[in-house]
């Protein structure tokens, strides 16, 4: 299933890739973290760098989703994404996507790092005039 999903993802068809976005977080809880973090997190890792930002919204939107099924020091190394995907103040889609993930992503990360790095984050959007 996974070869099929990879496979999926290089169409160039947004009609097929979109729907493996959006999913992306649910095929990892189907799958288990092992697997996840193999075989998922590469395909996260493309989307995210596709040029297409409807593609990288339907990932981001159930990013805490996807980064809850790791453990923590797997989870940590993810923080480095949602710094990333919210400095961009022309993507204001995922600006607000990120903003409406805080409150989940408080509650799976350790409090060093929700001080550290989430809590400047919510600052930050709190100031956005979108998010």
């Amino acid at each position: 299933m996974l070869p099929l999903f990879n496979r999926l993802l290089k169409f160039l068809d947004k009609d097929v890739r979109l729907p493996l976005a959006f999913s992306l977080h649910e095929i990892g809880k189907i799958i288990g973290a092992d697997q996840t973090k193999q075989y998922l997190f590469p395909c996260l890792d493309n989307i995210l760098k596709d040029g297409s930002d409807q593609l990288k919204l339907g990932s981001i939107s159930h990013l805490s989703e996807f980064v809850e099924l790791f453990n923590s020091e797997v989870r940590e190394n993810l923080i480095d994404v949602f710094l990333v995907l919210q400095k961009d103040p022309r993507k204001w889609r995922i600006r607000h996507s990120i903003a409406s993930q805080i409150g989940n992503l408080s509650k799976i990360y350790s409090p060093q790092v929700v001080f550290q790095y989430i809590v400047p984050i919510a600052f930050k959007l709190c100031c956005d005039p979108v998010s």
